[in-house]
């Protein structure tokens, strides 16, 4: 349930917050802290709220911009989605451990 409840966060808020990026390009990749940073989150600190709840939160922020940037840097030939999940493992191995520090992570 937790980590339905943190990819609802996480997506409601990155829609919200990049709606219009999605409005100019007609897709941007606010999926990419759906599938990757909150689970992650949930799975490192057993479902504690706080953590998933900052992690969907900080995900929305930072993990589309990161996504679209490495997407649109990538050579001629190279699909997008490669840029998505090189965003997912950087953000999700950089953020997820300083989640430690929040006074609710176990």
């Amino acid at each position: 349930m937790t980590v339905l409840i943190g990819q609802l966060i996480t997506a409601l808020t990155g829609v919200i917050i990049w709606r219009q990026r999605w409005l100019e390009a007609g897709f941007y990749p606010t999926f990419v802290p759906v599938v990757s940073l909150v689970p992650a989150a949930v799975l490192t600190y057993n479902g504690a709220m706080v953590p998933t709840v900052v992690a969907a939160l900080v995900g929305a922020l930072v993990s589309p911009p990161t996504a679209a940037a490495i997407s649109a840097r990538l050579p001629a030939g190279f699909h997008p989605f490669v840029g998505n999940v090189a965003a997912t493992s950087i953000c999700t191995a950089l953020i997820v451990p300083l989640l430690s520090f929040l006074p609710g992570a176990p």
